[in-house]
């Protein structure tokens, strides 16, 4: 997943752009994040999304959550950062 998922959906060209929202420099940016990578990328993408803020365009609501079993009777069992149970782990107590 990348930020571009969420602040593309505000592209005045996205048929999913419900709000119709036309911006000429979030597209701008947009456009130009598609020829980066990497920490470019990832810096262009930001800027775009200080954009939609900034002129309250969108408001940030996206909330993740995971619900997970836990039991007393396994131990060591971790998550990674995007929240995939790591059972290499995982013992019986």
């Amino acid at each position: 997943m990348d930020s571009s998922d969420f602040t593309g959906l505000a592209a005045s060209s996205n048929q999913v752009n419900f709000t119709h929202l036309k911006d000429a420099k979030l597209d701008t940016l947009l456009n130009q994040s598609n020829d980066l990578s990497g920490q470019a990328r990832y810096d262009k993408l930001a800027e775009a999304d200080k954009q939609l803020v900034q002129n309250m365009d969108y408001v940030p609501l996206y909330q993740p959550a995971q619900a997970n079993l836990i039991s007393k009777k396994v131990g060591g069992l971790k998550y990674s950062l995007i929240q995939d149970a790591q059972y290499q782990y995982a013992y019986w107590k």
